[in-house]
């Protein structure tokens, strides 16, 4: 794992450790929370640089890098958004650069008109967390895996917001 010193909010700064490799970040406790929004933009810039489009495969005995004791996979909402996270209780959190992004808002679910307007523009997706094919005229969650339908917040969110 790599280190990555950020500005926080209210706090001196934090010291994040992120492997490229697993796409993930460790986030020793509260770190996540404490983060500046400008931390939070620096990181979703790094993701975007350093992401790759293999999606690596975790242990299901994922250990903390402080205790080695299991890691215990937690399920979250952000708004109507759903992430998840493995944590320690007294260490912190292990999160997917994806998950990261759903948990800080760069990706949100989508409305059902936005739905609608995708299905129309583009016809056939699949999910970006597993891959599956993903049929918009069933609802904004994959069958799958249960991710959401992600929409990146760029210029068709901002006009199409309901």
């Amino acid at each position: 794992m790599a280190s990555l010193t950020l500005e926080a909010h209210l706090s001196p700064p934090v010291e994040i450790d992120l492997c490229f490799p697993c796409q993930a970040f460790w986030f020793d406790r509260y770190e996540s929370l404490k983060l500046e929004a400008g931390s939070a933009i620096t990181l979703k810039r790094l993701i975007e640089e350093k992401s790759s489009a293999a999606k690596p495969v975790f242990s299901a005995a994922l250990r903390c890098p402080r205790c080695r004791a299991p890691l215990h996979l937690t399920h979250d909402l952000q708004g109507n958004t759903h992430f998840s996270y493995w944590r320690c209780e007294p260490h912190g959190r292990f999160i997917t650069f994806f998950d990261f992004l759903k948990e800080k808002s760069f990706i949100r679910a989508l409305s059902r008109n936005q739905v609608e307007e995708l299905r129309r523009q583009l016809g056939p997706v699949n999910c970006a967390n597993c891959g599956a094919p993903l049929d918009l005229g069933k609802g904004s969650t994959c069958e799958y895996c249960g991710s959401p339908i992600p929409m990146l917040e760029s210029d068709f969110n901002k006009e199409h917001k309901q």
